[in-house]
């Protein structure tokens, strides 16, 4: 077996053009935010799950905090997006500093992918996340606007801080209602945590860059997996391509990624890959004219950076 820790460390791979299309990177990353949403914590349960109340964690302390919660991530990978973390003098890390800078990419990667709302709904979105936030933290913002503290959001409290908020006065009934439905990510009638997050951003230049390279470290552990186990790959798609003319179908694309990922299942039944994100990558693959997948290109476009 591969110590996939130690092997990522010392691996940066990459991905030349041809083998996945553009924005593949932007749904791997969106799989795990969203799995975050699904979750639906209460703010006091996702902070009380990592941290003793001082609001910082250790990196490790972070990712078992994530396990226990059965995020569908393989350890390795959260090992890799903790990596990326920017940690104070101690080590430690803020649990709020982390979902904020995680949904930024979130939230780009949405418009990117052409989930973008309404450009009127977003700057509305804009206006009243500035009047909400300005002087003060996200966990700040959300625990004033919950006035009976169970750790949501819901429409009245929101409303109700609407109305009260300097600098947007001038909202109609009519726009609040457009901006409460916009943030209800999941439409489940209150707002949790993560969800007015991603509503309700603050970006400066440190949150953009420390997102982008925690998805790098995700995407790019992802592209170690598949460029170290190439011959592996080569035998599975061998195995599909009746015609040996070096394609296969997308099915059959996914079939040896599959067999791939159970022949790398540890003794206690995790495998590197969840399905979402095999999924990711077969409905990013690139093919021909005739939806077949060139596999030998595929498994060419793979490059490993010298250890470091």
């Amino acid at each position: 077996r591969v110590d996939y820790v130690e092997f990522l460390q010392r691996n940066k791979p990459s991905v030349r053009s041809g083998a996945l299309k553009e924005g593949w990177e932007a749904r791997m990353c969106h799989k795990v935010y969203e799995e975050l949403l699904a979750k639906d914590w209460a703010l006091s349960d996702l902070l009380r799950r990592f941290d003793e109340g001082d609001g910082l964690v250790s990196p490790i302390e972070f990712r078992e905090g994530l396990l226990a919660a059965e995020l569908q991530l393989p350890e390795w990978q959260l090992n890799a997006l903790l990596r990326a973390i920017e940690t104070d003098a101690e080590g430690k890390l803020s649990v709020a500093d982390f979902f904020d800078r995680f949904q930024v990419h979130y939230s780009q990667g949405e418009a990117a992918l052409g989930h973008s709302i309404p450009e009127s709904t977003a700057e509305l979105l804009t206006k009243v996340g500035r009047a909400m936030i300005e002087g003060k933290s996200r966990v700040q913002a959300f625990e004033q606007i919950d006035a009976n503290q169970d750790g949501y959001l819901d429409q009245q409290e929101f409303l109700t801080a609407l109305s009260s908020l300097p600098g947007i006065a001038d909202l109609t009934d009519a726009e609040k209602q457009v901006v409460w439905e916009a943030a209800d990510v999941n439409q489940d009638g209150h707002l949790n945590y993560l969800e007015f997050c991603a509503s309700f951003q603050v970006v400066d230049a440190r949150s953009g860059r420390e997102a982008e390279q925690a998805v790098e470290e995700v995407t790019g552990s992802i592209l170690a997996v598949l460029e170290h186990n190439k011959i592996t790959l080569k035998y599975a798609f061998s195995y599909f391509d009746s015609h040996d003319n070096g394609r296969v179908s997308v099915v059959d694309f996914k079939h040896a990624l599959h067999a791939l990922n159970a022949s790398l299942q540890t003794a206690d039944g995790a495998m590197p890959f969840t399905d979402d994100q095999l999924q990711v990558v077969v409905d990013h693959v690139e093919t021909d004219g005739e939806g077949m997948v060139d596999w030998r290109q595929f498994l060419q476009a793979f490059q490993g950076a010298s250890p470091s």
